[in-house]
């Protein structure tokens, strides 16, 4: 599949699907593409279109918090109740789904952040999360970017994936912390475009909904952004792994 821009436009695009026999399809000649999302961005693979690169999204098998114990995030249905860090139970309005190649990306967009067990505080995370790059984590009264957080020990890149794999991403009507393996986390806020999402389709069959304003809580989006006191905290729990790991 490949995207091109359309005759006298500069942002809607059309969508086609080449044949390994010859001739092509076109799949969609009314394909819009949010301002600061480009073509380049998209590569096709086993007649898939394939966003390359990782909105900020759950890796799969993460298991998030309900009032009935916790659900693996890729089973997580518009029906499901999501608890929050305050404790309060709120709606899934959608559960985005982005695929990603690691084959043409950068590892540093793309490949998930594992943050181990125990690596944010004493059993926070529960057991190991694997979330993309820009998704952030609510450490110290701070969102931090899991990619803000890489030390090489408790919290590594993980590059054991497949070449081709999926992110699920978790929106509500609000901006909320969630609970992922037990640590806070953030949910969907609308700063991305949704279509780098494979089943975009689907939220735009809700018809018009209100933006998702963020919450007032300071993000770090890079190492030098990281507060000192969350620093120190992270550093003091990566030495512990190292010394578990030399003992």
């Amino acid at each position: 599949m490949s995207l091109t821009l359309n005759p006298g436009s500069t942002s809607v695009y059309t969508l086609t699907d080449e044949h390994s026999g010859g001739g092509s399809t076109v799949v969609s000649s009314n394909v819009t593409l949010a301002p600061g999302t480009a073509p380049s961005n998209f590569i096709s693979s086993g007649g898939t279109l394939l966003y390359n690169g990782a909105p900020p999204c759950f890796y799969a098998g993460t298991r998030l918090a309900t009032a009935d114990g916790d659900i693996a995030v890729e089973d997580i249905t518009a029906a499901t109740l999501l608890m929050t860090a305050a404790g309060e139970s709120k709606p899934v309005r959608w559960l985005g789904r982005s695929q990603v190649s690691t084959r043409f990306a950068d590892p540093l967009r793309v490949l998930p952040v594992r943050i181990k067990a125990g690596a944010l505080g004493e059993s926070l995370p529960l057991r190991d999360l694997l979330v993309s790059p820009d998704h952030a984590m609510f450490i110290g009264g701070v969102l931090v970017q899991a990619g803000a957080l890489v030390n090489g020990s408790s919290i590594i890149r993980e590059a054991d994936v497949p070449e081709c794999f999926t992110y699920y991403h978790v929106e509500l009507a609000t901006h909320e912390l969630l609970l992922a393996e037990g640590a806070a986390t953030e949910s969907f806020v609308d700063n991305v475009d949704r279509m780098g999402f494979a089943n975009w389709a689907e939220h735009e069959a809700l018809g018009e909904t209100a933006p998702i304003e963020e919450m007032d809580i300071p993000r770090a989006k890079s190492q030098r952004q990281v507060p000192v006191a969350v620093r120190a905290l992270l550093a003091a729990r990566a030495l512990a792994f190292q010394e578990a790991a030399a003992a």
